[in-house]
C-alpha cells in the first residue's frame, strides 16, 4: 500500500516501520529536519501564543493548495526522487472538505493515485494507516483549526475513526498492525 523508498530486504517489522515512516512523515524523520539549522516545518505551525505567526500570515489555514505546495516544496527541496510529481502527494487525514486543519498533524505523504482515488470520501482509511496517535494529534488540531466539529466526524473520537479504518481494511484483506491495534475502547 505505501511506497517503500528504499530497497526493503529486512525481516524485522521495526525496520519497515521506520522506514514506512520515513517516507510518510520526513519532517519528523529526517535528520536534516531535526537540525537546529533547519526550523522549515515550524512555518506549517499554528501560532501557539495567540500572536499571528508565520502560518497564519501564510494564509495557510484557508489555502490548501498553498498549504500543501509548500509542504512539498520543504521535502523537494533537497530533491529526493521518490517524492517528486504525482508519486507522493501531501495527503489530509481529515480532508478539508470534511473539516480538517491544514496543519502537518492533519498530513501525511502518502501515494499519490491513492489519495486521488479516495478524495474526501475515506477518512478512515487514512486514519487507519497512520494510527492511533498520529489521528489524535490530527483529530485534535482539525477541531482546533480546521472544522471538524462541524463535518462527518463530529461525533466521533479519534480511536472510533482508527477502528472503523481497520475493519474497512480487513474487509479486503488489508490488515493493521503494531500502532494500528486494535483498542479497547
Amino acid at each position: 500500500m505505501f511506497l517503500i523508498p528504499y530497497d526493503y530486504d529486512s525481516d524485522s517489522d521495526e525496520e519497515l516501520d521506520r522506514r514506512q515512516n520515513k517516507f510518510k512523515f520526513p519532517w519528523e524523520s529526517e535528520d536534516q529536519y531535526r537540525d537546529t539549522r533547519f526550523h522549515a516545518q515550524y512555518l506549517f505551525l499554528p501560532s501557539d501564543t495567540g500572536e499571528p505567526g508565520a502560518y497564519e500570515r501564510a494564509g495557510y489555514q484557508t489555502d490548501p493548495g498553498k498549504f500543501r505546495k509548500n509542504v512539498k516544496w520543504m521535502i523537494d527541496k533537497d530533491y529526493r526522487p521518490h517524492y517528486k510529481g504525482d508519486i507522493a502527494h501531501v495527503g489530509h487525514i481529515f480532508a478539508g472538505q470534511n473539516g480538517g486543519s491544514h496543519t502537518l498533524n492533519n498530513v501525511y505523504m502518502q501515494e499519490g493515485k491513492f489519495n486521488m482515488a479516495i478524495q474526501h470520501r475515506a477518512d478512515e482509511l487514512n486514519a487507519a494507516m497512520v494510527g492511533f496517535d498520529r489521528t489524535r494529534r490530527a483529530m485534535a488540531d482539525s477541531r482546533r483549526y480546521g472544522d471538524l466539529n462541524n463535518g462527518p466526524w463530529k461525533d466521533f473520537d479519534s480511536d472510533q475513526v482508527v477502528q472503523l479504518g481497520r475493519e474497512e481494511w480487513a474487509s479486503v484483506g488489508v490488515l493493521c498492525k503494531k500502532n494500528g491495534k486494535k483498542k479497547n475502547l
